[in-house]
């Protein structure tokens, strides 16, 4: 924001610098790179690149970073070497300028630059410094120094400049060390705005230029240059690292995309539950036909099935197929733990959430109204089978009685507008969804499920042996497990998911709730639970598993009551019977208590019981801790502060090995909200907590002495 005021040497200095970049303009796009030789070799009064250019070798640069373009000039032998490096920074004109002008000196280039033996930054003004450096070279080269004057400047097209030239300013006080050689160095970094197109969301970015030049002195060949100039131009990769936002930028989009999908979803399932749709005679047509289809697919697979190894053992898979004919049909059957107009607007809109697949090359879904939309794919097939194409009109239709059916059937509506690719073959592919709901007296918990019914029939034209249409069938069949297991991630079960799973053939246990009346629906919760435990026996590993049927029952306003017991099993299986009594005192104060009875069955020690009844008993604890925890340092009480402090030691007692006691009280303060609070207020208090810790904070002591002899 500060206008700066320019000598006419800095002027000068930041004119040889647009200058060297006007010419790196022409070194980039491959044209009359010799003249930019001989322009690098007049500006540093060096005969190098005085040549007629035969000699100048120049190309690309395998650069280390794929983000970054390298190019570089050099004479075979000479010491001079020019090269250009560009790229693309997440971050403003101002941010680049500033990090390119501080990181001179700084304790990134010192660690970045490894083979800097030596660097001193003296500051001139806002815009200026000098930079003294000593430069490690491989043997049996001398190390090389440079006195520089760096200058930044500001265009009002909003481009900045930063210039890098050298200097006799300061060489009588700082002379070259005897057995060094002075190198001569021009550099120059253009930071321009980049379009706004080419800007994502609010994120500024500068497209960068980095031009250098440098005489190092002496006969180097030219491996040892390519080697420095890339070493040099690696400046540029270490200012786009700083400033990369790729993943950030992913993570924004991938956001963005599913609240985009989340709302089109929300919007289809509440078009297909409210909003009547008006069908044409062909769209009529198609399901009536998807209806016949669907029932001869399913007595089909009855009679002539072959049962496929599914990927996903909740999905029954069948095929039938004719060995050594392309036509081949195959059935999916699944529950899916959503609604049936979820179901179906999500298979509707799965293309547009664009999960692609490997084997899907190309996919374009073009919208006709509320029910039906086109869908045009590519697909790869395993070699030696070309490409197949498919063009599909896909339509939905909700019956009378509450179920929900997808047609997708092959079209030549769109034949001519999207035309077949040479050498691709066009594929046939007829596929139905049949979506019922279960009625909630069947489902757990009375939530809303779907039985879901895949059929497809798919022609993909040509001599397929059995094998590889069993693959390609079950590649197209895993749609009903995509679909079941997106609405088990975001909708789980518990009663249900962990009955199915875990405990097996017991039918009481994987219903919990079935015999639960609706009216004692809203004071009581069964669920499923497994509890893991590891102790150390002899030195070894012992692991214990408990498996309880947990029920909370609300007893009154105040009083809530959480009980379990062991599911019926083996006699040597361990056991836990619990009761947890939770009794509100105050407004944000409960009162626990707690009783348990342990069975580890056979051979095991009264110390293995001591250790797993206090790990059980030491539930009640963490609670309260959690809890304390989340309180603001305003609403912390005289007690609550102990019980935070005795947490405090604990958790340095019971520090993991080899962690220090100042980790464990970082990690601590950053856990609980109160003390995070006191320690962004006050700078002081962690460094007292971890003195406390470690048994080195002392009290007030008199001292002698001059005040600035105290440290």
């Amino acid at each position: 924001n500060e206008e700066q005021e320019y000598d006419e040497e800095e002027k000068k200095a930041i004119d040889k610098g647009k200058e060297l970049f006007a010419k790196s303009k022409k070194m980039n796009n491959g044209i009359n790179v010799s003249h930019l030789g001989s322009h690098l070799g007049s500006l540093s009064g060096s005969g190098s690149g005085s040549g007629t250019g035969s000699d100048w070798r120049s190309g690309s640069i395998k650069s280390p970073d794929s983000k970054v373009e390298m190019k570089m000039v050099h004479i075979d032998g000479e010491s001079l070497c020019s090269g250009v490096a560009t790229t693309m920074v997440d971050a403003s004109v101002e941010e680049c300028l500033a990090y390119r002008m501080l990181w001179f000196g700084s304790r990134e280039a010192k660690k970045r630059m490894n083979h800097i033996m030596k660097a001193e930054v003296l500051q001139i003004n806002d815009h200026s410094l000098y930079y003294i450096t000593t430069r490690k070279f491989p043997y049996p080269l001398y190390p090389r120094e440079a006195r520089v004057r760096i200058t930044w400047m500001k265009e009002e097209n909003g481009r900045a400049i930063i210039s890098v030239s050298d200097t006799n300013d300061i060489i009588k006080d700082y002379p070259v060390k005897d057995g060094h050689v002075l190198g001569s160095v021009h550099s120059v970094w253009i930071f321009e705005p980049a379009d706004p197109i080419k800007s994502i969301g609010e994120r500024s970015k500068t497209a960068v230029t980095f031009v250098t030049r440098f005489d190092a002195g002496g006969f180097i060949p030219a491996r040892a240059m390519k080697f420095l100039c890339k070493r040099f131009l690696s400046q540029a990769s270490d200012l786009q690292k700083r400033f990369d936002r790729t993943k950030e930028i992913a993570k924004n989009k991938r956001r963005r995309d599913l609240e985009v999908d989340r709302t089109a979803l929300h919007n289809l399932i509440n078009i297909m539950k409210k909003i009547p749709q008006d069908y044409e005679q062909s769209e009529k047509e198609a399901i009536r036909y998807a209806k016949k289809f669907f029932a001869r697919c399913v007595t089909q697979s009855i009679k002539n099935g072959i049962k496929l190894k599914s990927p996903d053992k909740k999905v029954d898979m069948k095929m039938v197929h004719i060995d050594g004919e392309s036509l081949c049909t195959g059935i999916a059957k699944t529950v899916v733990n959503a609604s049936v107009e979820v179901c179906a607007a999500y298979r509707m809109l799965y293309d547009d959430v664009k999960q692609k697949r490997q084997h899907v090359m190309k996919s374009q879904v073009k919208r006709i109204n509320d029910h039906s939309l086109y869908y045009i794919t590519t697909r790869k097939f395993p070699f030696p089978f070309k490409p197949r194409e498919g063009q599909l009109k896909v339509t939905w239709m909700k019956t009378k009685d509450g179920k929900m059916i997808i047609d997708a059937s092959d079209t030549l509506e769109i034949l001519n507008k999207y035309p077949v690719k040479d050498g691709h073959v066009l594929g046939s592919l007829h596929t139905v969804w049949i979506f019922e709901p279960i009625t909630p007296k069947n489902s757990v918990g009375g939530l809303e499920k779907t039985k879901v019914t895949f059929v497809a029939r798919f022609d993909a034209r040509g001599n397929f042996p059995t094998k590889a249409l069993n693959f390609l069938c079950k590649r197209l069949l895993t749609q009903a497990s995509d679909l079941r297991k997106n609405f088990s991630k975001s909708q789980m079960i518990i009663a249900d998911n962990k009955a199915e799973e875990q405990v097996g053939e017991d039918k009481e246990v994987q219903n919990p709730v079935k015999n639960n009346k609706p009216s004692d629906r809203s004071n009581k919760l069964k669920l499923e639970v497994i509890l893991k435990e590891k102790t150390n026996h002899n030195s070894r590993e012992i692991e214990r598993k408990f498996l309880s049927r947990m029920r909370l029952k609300k007893v009154d306003d105040n009083t809530l009551i959480i009980a379990s017991k062991p599911v019926p099993g083996s006699s040597e299986q361990p056991k836990e019977t619990t009761i947890t009594k939770i009794s509100r005192v105050g407004e944000k104060e409960a009162k626990v208590e707690m009783m348990t009875k342990l069975s580890l069955g056979k051979k095991v020690t009264k110390d293995d019981v001591k250790k797993s009844m206090r790990k059980h008993l030491s539930i009640g604890n963490e609670a309260a801790f959690y809890f304390i925890n989340l309180l603001k340092s305003d609403e912390l009480k005289e007690a609550d502060g102990k019980v935070v402090g005795a947490q405090l030691m604990l958790r340095v007692k019971d520090r993991a090995k080899g962690r220090s006691k100042e980790e464990t009280v970082k990690a601590f303060t950053k856990e609980n909200r109160a003390l995070r609070e006191l320690v962004e207020k006050y700078e002081f208090f962690e460094p007292m907590l971890v003195a406390i810790v470690e048994s080195k904070l002392k009290g007030t002591q008199q001292v002698g002495g001059r005040a600035e002899s105290l440290e």
